[in-house]
């Protein structure tokens, strides 16, 4: 199915989005793949993303499992449309969000 393949897609662009905030207002970037990690290190820096923590760790699940494919890219079970559109709609809404902070 494509459904990992996207998922992994979802995990990577929210990775790299909250990555460029890092750099747009040039603090330190850490070396990390977790989406949770990203958000807090940008809220210790003033940053607030409107990504829940939940949110954020189903994003965290996908990395490793789409990384290094063996079956299905959520541990738990096999990814369907449902949370494979869920997903996408939290990149959606970071990606607007993030694109209104760096045009600032």
């Amino acid at each position: 199915s494509l459904f990992n393949p996207a998922l992994q897609n979802v995990q990577q662009a929210v990775e790299k989005l909250l990555k460029a905030l890092f750099i747009e207002r040039g603090i330190k970037l850490k070396k990390s793949h977790s989406v949770s990690e990203l958000k807090n290190l940008l809220l210790k820096n003033n940053i607030v993303i409107n990504i829940a923590d939940d949110e954020c760790e189903l994003l965290d699940s996908i990395y490793l499992p789409t990384k290094y494919p063996i079956g299905s890219a959520l541990p738990d079970y096999s990814p369907d449309y449902e949370i494979t559109e869920k997903c996408i709609n939290i990149t959606d809404r970071v990606f607007s969000e993030i694109m209104q902070k760096l045009s600032k």
